[in-house]
């Protein structure tokens, strides 16, 4: 049986570089214990669920904020007659 671990010898031919180019290194030749680095568990993930609702809300306001104010410096030129035009009396 072959170990996940084990690298293949022989080069791979890499398309964006057009040539052989060699394996990267085995996880346990970079330093780590295992195939890769463990994750844990969030300890809070209802306080994480309230921060991601809270930046929501706070990235849609922005949002309608923008798109709002362009719509409302869009109409104030042209009440005022700085847009190109005819402008309304």
């Amino acid at each position: 049986m072959t170990d996940h671990n084990d690298a293949p010898t022989h080069p791979r031919l890499d398309p964006k570089v057009g040539r052989e180019v060699p394996w990267p290194p085995r996880p346990d030749q970079r330093g780590l214990s295992a195939p890769y680095p463990p994750g844990g568990l969030d300890p809070d993930p209802d306080g994480g669920n309230r921060e991601e609702r809270r930046y929501l809300k706070l990235l849609v306001g922005m949002v309608l904020a923008i798109v709002l104010g362009g719509f409302a410096v869009s109409i104030l030129a042209v009440l005022l007659g700085f847009a190109g035009g005819d402008a309304i009396h």
